[in-house]
């Protein structure tokens, strides 16, 4: 059992009480009595300032893309008269870009106190096949798989990670007795929403946005894959997965947008003036969706793969 100064040392640790990342206690109470890197070494692995620099520099590099870009892509213009004058394609266009510069907020947030997680040792993580010190134990995001996955689960688990992991662990799993994984996902996304806060915009993006969209996904790649035979786009040669991947990343951002408006404006009035501008696109494919899936699509389609056993 910790002792008070430890529970309020692990709460107020500088490098995650701000943004994050969330720090599970065994590794934190390890970590401040120096028996974090002992268990595995002789002494204290190397590496640590490399990591940090690697994400202090991503996390430069997205301010500067923020710098550049965010005058173009703000939160006012979205509010704007301007903005309802644009015509739908691309009022919807200015919204996938408007959250791509929102979302690199939190990037550079999370970078730098990736980097200051390093610096300290927390972020140890063990080490590879070839006994190389991980440093990532404290990573919050990861750009590349965040704006090129082509998937909005891959998407969505690339960022804010260690509070995904700890919902995984703690909220999903727990509700694995109702035998169903998109009600124990329901549930991990109620969580979330209560945990960031009763505001209009996180109820959106995370009961009203979020759950339509994995659904919709869900059945949609479930479909695509029994109708092609192909299970994963790396199986395609480079000529057909380059162009596929290139229109994963636009599905991804145009349904993510779609939810993180609410996210990126909280406000329910200023919300809902967006949502009238952009015709609540994603609910209508949804709902649109819903009708092709059940009354078009033969049920052939819509099996899931079975399970192999080990």
């Amino acid at each position: 059992m910790p002792s008070l100064l430890e529970v309020l040392s692990h709460n107020f640790f500088f490098g995650t009480n701000f943004i994050g990342p969330h720090m599970n206690m065994i590794v934190y109470l390890k970590f401040i009595n120096n028996k974090l890197f002992l268990e595995e070494n002789s002494g204290v692995p190397t590496g640590s300032l490399v990591a940090a620099g690697h994400a202090f520099l991503q996390g430069m590099l997205c301010v500067a893309v923020r710098m550049l870009l965010g005058p173009y892509f703000s939160t006012p213009f979205l509010l704007s008269e301007n903005f309802q004058n644009l015509l739908l394609p691309l009022r919807i266009l200015y919204l996938m870009a408007w959250t791509i510069v929102s979302t690199v907020m939190y990037v550079i947030a999370w970078k730098f106190t990736e980097a200051a997680c390093c610096i300290t040792g927390l972020s140890y993580n063990g080490t590879d096949e070839k006994n190389n010190a991980l440093w990532n134990g404290c990573q919050q995001v990861n750009i590349i798989g965040l704006y090129t996955s082509g998937s909005a689960f891959v998407g969505i688990e690339m960022f804010n990670t260690a509070t995904h992991l700890f919902v995984k662990r703690y909220i999903f799993k727990r509700f694995a007795f109702l035998g169903n994984k998109m009600l124990s996902l329901a549930a991990s996304v109620v969580f979330l929403t209560v945990w960031h806060g009763l505001r209009f915009g996180y109820v959106w993006f995370f009961i009203l946005g979020e759950i339509p969209m994995m659904v919709l996904e869900t059945q949609l790649f479930t479909v695509l894959r029994n109708a092609t035979g192909i299970d994963s786009v790396t199986s395609l040669p480079p000529g057909k997965r380059i162009p596929i991947r290139l229109l994963g990343m636009v599905y991804t951002f145009f349904f993510y947008a779609y939810g993180f408006s609410g996210f990126g404006i909280l406000d329910a009035q200023k919300f809902f003036k967006v949502l009238k501008s952009i015709y609540a696109y994603g609910h209508v494919i949804f709902t649109v969706w819903l009708l092709v899936y059940f009354f078009i699509i033969p049920s052939r389609l819509k099996r899931q793969p079975a399970v192999k056993k080990q």
